[in-house]
């Protein structure tokens, strides 16, 4: 009797290492797919764009009027800014995978942080005529990694400027909680199903969807946002309502504890 208890809570013990291994294994080929995904087709199809409309520039020049160059242009810009902030996702999603990103914590000031994070879409904010209100006090202090922490703030923003219409609004909290600072970004955009917010941080089942102004995504993008956030301790959920907005909400530890524990 006893043998057979013994056999049976080793069999028991072999079977979840291998349920854990299959699950891993399951996890590794959906992280190829959509690797290999993005690659063939979110990538290749803004370059693809971007080399017809230079053929077009090149080849009718003279006969294009100044309108016609300013729009071939505009559509240039917009897919270069789009495949740059894909590859950009995908060189810092291969370095996560590879453990190549060190999580370094410091103290941050979270209105400047958050500034210069979203820096380089403010433009785009500003073409889709959006009001960006940013309401976080200016001596609010999280302990977090700089780099990820501003990759996630970018991301977000970007997300929000990208599924809110023209004439919009997206507003950005901070205010403190216990031993943990809230972050929401708000937007009045065009919201999320709620079937889809589940899959969201899901890359087996992740989906993109395209902005208001037919802005292209990877969806690796949220992906990225909850590993950072994990490995700064921190955590990140969706909350939207379909065609009337999207909150974007995350937690971070406002400062070291006492042991110094990362």
């Amino acid at each position: 009797m006893i043998g057979l208890l013994i056999y049976y809570s080793m069999a028991k013990k072999y079977l979840l290492i291998i349920e854990n291994k299959n699950n891993d294994l399951i996890q590794i080929n959906a992280t190829k797919d959509k690797l290999f995904s993005i690659i063939a087709h979110d990538l290749r199809s803004p370059f693809n764009t971007i080399l017809g409309y230079i053929d077009l520039l090149k080849s009718d020049y003279e006969i294009l009027n100044e309108n016609e160059r300013r729009k071939y242009i505009n559509i240039i810009d917009k897919s270069a800014d789009a495949s740059f902030q894909l590859l950009e996702n995908l060189l810092l999603w291969s370095s996560s995978q590879s453990n190549k990103i060190e999580i370094v914590k410091e103290e941050l000031n979270l209105r400047n942080m958050l500034t210069e994070a979203i820096a380089a879409y403010l433009p785009g904010a500003t073409m889709k005529n959006i009001n960006v209100t940013i309401r976080i006090p200016d001596d609010l202090i999280i302990y977090a990694d700089n780099f990820t922490i501003k990759s996630v703030m970018a991301n977000l923003f970007n997300n929000a400027v990208k599924f809110t219409s023209s004439g919009g609004d997206i507003k950005i909290d901070g205010i403190r909680s216990t031993n943990f600072i809230q972050i929401t970004i708000y937007d009045n955009g065009i919201g999320i199903p709620e079937e889809v917010i589940p899959k969201l941080f899901q890359i087996e089942t992740n989906i993109s969807t395209l902005g208001t102004n037919k802005e292209k995504g990877s969806g690796l993008g949220l992906l990225l946002c909850k590993e950072f956030i994990e490995k700064n301790g921190g955590r990140i959920w969706i909350e939207s309502e379909f065609g009337k907005g999207t909150k974007a909400i995350i937690t971070i530890p406002e400062q070291m504890n006492k042991y110094g524990a990362q």
